[in-house]
């Protein structure tokens, strides 16, 4: 049990860099989906 305990630290650290993570996978998806619905060479390609 007592190993299995994060500090407060540790606990920031690893939510810091969840969200972070997250940030970047969101905003790697917003600008893929941006350039899909304006790209013309992929509007062809992309479902109605």
């Amino acid at each position: 049990m007592a190993k299995e305990k994060l500090t407060q630290s540790e606990i920031d650290g690893v939510q810091y860099r969840r969200a972070k993570l997250w940030q970047i996978i969101l905003v790697a998806c917003n600008a893929l989906n941006g350039m899909a619905i304006y790209s013309p060479a992929s509007a062809s390609a992309s479902p109605p």
